[in-house]
Formats: C-alpha cells, sequence, structure tokens
C-alpha cells in the first residue's frame, strides 16, 4: 500500500473545500469553535455553513438535472 504525504492529504482537502465554494464559511466556523472551544457559541457560523453547503449541493443537483434534460 503506497504511503500517502500527509501535506498532500490536506491538498487535496482543501481543493475539495475550495470547489464547495462554501470555504469562507468553513473558516469562520473553525475560527468560531477554536475560538470559543464551545460548538454551541457557533451554531450561527456553523448554520451559515451548513446553509451554504446545501445550496451549493441543489445548485449540482439542478445543473445535473438540467444537462440530463438537454440530452
Amino acid at each position: 500500500m503506497e504511503k500517502v504525504d500527509e501535506d498532500e492529504e490536506f491538498d487535496k482537502l482543501d481543493h475539495i473545500l475550495e470547489q464547495s465554494g462554501c470555504l469562507k464559511e468553513l473558516e469562520e466556523s473553525k475560527d468560531c469553535q477554536y475560538t470559543h472551544n464551545d460548538w454551541r457559541k457557533c451554531r450561527d457560523t456553523t448554520q451559515k455553513l451548513k446553509d451554504c453547503m446545501m445550496s451549493q449541493q441543489l445548485e449540482r443537483m439542478n445543473r445535473a438535472s438540467l444537462a440530463r434534460s438537454q440530452k
């Protein structure tokens, strides 16, 4: 089994998160949790991240549906 460099794994993760369109919201949520050490104090930022991810998922589904209907 090939050993994967830890930095390479983080680069892949960063790339995926950048493509999600919600990197800013993720960073805000992580910063809040780091600052407060209590997820309950970060509900607003976590909800914004969730809303962003849901919005992005709906956009991807709509694009896929549109592409199928144009075939």
